[in-house]
């Protein structure tokens, strides 16, 4: 019984802290100079039916959409085609169920594989599963 409560009351205070898992985690960009978001890119990962977890990236040559998982800290699995990479796992949610990620550029689904699209100042890129939508 003093096992359960000790348990319980470390469940609690998870839960009242407001901890998920580390890649739910906000990337702070208070640690850069005011002024410098422009420099960087945002890069929304959107669960389906969940919240929305916000990462702020300070943009680099040769940066692609695909590349921001890595500088976030998200795991993601894809597959790789001519075309480039088709995401199939982001922060280990897998896709199924006629649900797929689907990446956006600027609000707009993307036209262009995120490997290969170059990240640019101000971007915003955002991954969403949910079901496919047509035409795309």
């Amino acid at each position: 019984m003093k096992h359960l409560n000790i348990i319980l009351s470390l469940l609690f205070v998870f839960i009242l802290s407001g901890c998920s898992l580390p890649w739910k985690s906000r990337v702070a960009s208070s640690d850069t100079p005011q002024g410098a978001q422009a420099a960087q890119v945002v890069m929304k990962i959107t669960p389906s039916g969940e919240k929305t977890y916000d990462y702020f990236i300070e943009v680099r040559d040769g940066l692609t959409a695909f590349d921001l998982f890595k500088y976030a800290g998200v795991p993601v699995e894809a597959k790789f085609y001519d075309f480039g990479a088709y995401v199939q796992a982001v922060g280990g949610m897998k896709e199924g169920d006629g649900l797929y990620w689907i990446y956006y550029l600027n609000g707009a689904p993307a036209m262009q594989a995120a490997d290969k699209y170059q990240v640019k100042k101000g971007d915003v890129i955002e991954w969403k599963l949910e079901k496919e939508k047509k035409g795309l």
